[in-house]
């Protein structure tokens, strides 16, 4: 099955055409400054590069002194341009020299276009919806539109749902800072479903859960998940595709995310958990039929060397901290592939602070991909774990498709 994000093509001529789109980019910048500035003055900008982007003040990213076709590259003054992005230097039709060209698709204007959505981005969100066609057992279709989350629970479990629905206003009134029950995100995010799910995840213990519901209530109050946007996270996008929702579900009709650590180039903390974040948000926003509330996840290792740094396993507590406190009963199945020997001592470090009924759902397959086929159609599992979908991350598609995601 093929999509608009999903390409037959081979991704070593996408790398050189991209590389060498750098190297012209490079080039150009290097004769503008030659040409358009004196020797003394052209080695001073030269230094004044070598500054990172990151390390500049925000405020000063957009100069007050800049061009037109500069001022095009931001759309706030708070946001700063992605250092690394490949730039066309073709000019537009009508204008030449370098500028123009760099103008005409600098990173920032990528992304406005990405946020902003367009013709070109609905006219891909639309064929990725028509070539999907997600295969959802007729059972659980025809179960899910009598669904009711409170169906299967017994007169204990009953009891525990109502004394928690009594908790949790009171709670609430008591947190710092309160939390307003009559907010219309309130409302959408408690429903009876995460109610149960929260009693779940604390064994049918009315306080226990209604606690946890209300520290997760202040938590999206002040971390907002559902507002965070593709500019937030897009350095986590910058690679060859280390963590991605896919287009296609497994066969209930759970959402897959698909994380390939061996991609990993970024080494801020709080961004890596923001894409997260941004990723859960949106793979439980793509479920559409009632009664499925988790995710299947393939996890897979090959090329990964940094294993043991204190730095991954930070970001590890950071990721199970998250899932556990306020995306509790999420988890359908992790599949965990190509793992190294040192993971053992890795998964001991970071397996206390994993929930119990959490460790049982991850499966550890080493290159025996064969129980992923069990719980992903191979109709909708990527070639490299035995299905039939051949994927090539390419970030502006994938950006598209999670703009309609």
């Amino acid at each position: 099955m093929s999509d608009s994000w999903w390409s037959d093509s081979d991704e070593a001529p996408r790398r050189r055409k991209r590389q060498s789109r750098r190297n012209k980019t490079r080039a150009a910048r290097r004769s503008e400054a030659v040409v358009s500035k004196p020797v003394g003055e052209a080695k001073k900008k030269r230094k004044k590069k070598k500054k990172s982007v990151q390390d500049r003040p925000r405020e000063a990213a957009t100069p007050a002194s800049a061009s037109d076709s500069t001022a095009e590259f931001f759309t706030a003054p708070d946001e700063l341009p992605i250092p690394g992005r490949s730039l066309c230097l073709d000019p537009a039709p009508g204008q030449s020299g370098s500028n123009s060209a760099l103008a005409a698709d600098s990173p920032a204007r990528r992304r406005r276009r990405h946020r902003d959505g367009g013709e070109s981005s609905k006219a891909k969100a639309a064929m990725h919806a028509d070539s999907v066609g997600t295969q959802t057992s007729k059972a659980v279709a025809e179960s899910a539109a009598e669904w009711d989350p409170l169906k299967d629970l017994d007169s204990e479990q009953r009891e525990a749902f109502a004394a928690m629905k009594a908790l949790v206003p009171q709670l609430a009134a008591e947190a710092d800072p309160p939390v307003d029950l009559s907010d219309a995100k309130v409302l959408a995010f408690a429903t009876d479903a995460t109610y149960c799910r929260y009693l779940r995840a604390r064994g049918y213990s009315a306080e226990k859960a209604a606690k946890m519901l209300v520290g997760t209530l202040v938590w999206r109050a002040e971390y907002k998940p559902e507002e965070i946007t593709l500019e937030e996270v897009w350095e986590e996008l910058e690679n060859e595709g280390k963590m991605y929702l896919s287009a296609h579900k497994d066969r209930e009709g759970r959402p897959v995310v698909y994380m390939k650590p061996g991609h990993d180039n970024t080494t801020d903390r709080i961004v890596k958990v923001k894409y997260l974040v941004y990723v859960l948000e949106k793979a439980l926003g793509s479920i559409t039929t009632p009664g499925i509330e988790t995710m299947t996840w393939v996890i897979d290792f090959k090329g990964y060397k940094q294993l043991a740094g204190m730095k991954n396993i930070r970001v590890s507590k950071d990721t199970a901290s998250v899932l556990q406190n306020h995306y509790p009963e999420r988890l359908g199945k992790v599949f965990m592939c190509n793992q190294p020997w040192v993971f053992n001592i890795f998964w001991g470090a970071v397996r206390p602070f994993i929930d119990k009924n959490t460790v049982a759902k991850v499966s550890f397959l080493g290159s025996d991909y064969a129980p992923i086929a069990e719980v992903i159609e191979p109709s909708e599992l990527e070639v490299d774990y035995g299905g039939k979908v051949v994927y090539n991350y390419d970030i502006d598609e994938y950006a598209s498709f999670l703009q309609s995601a």
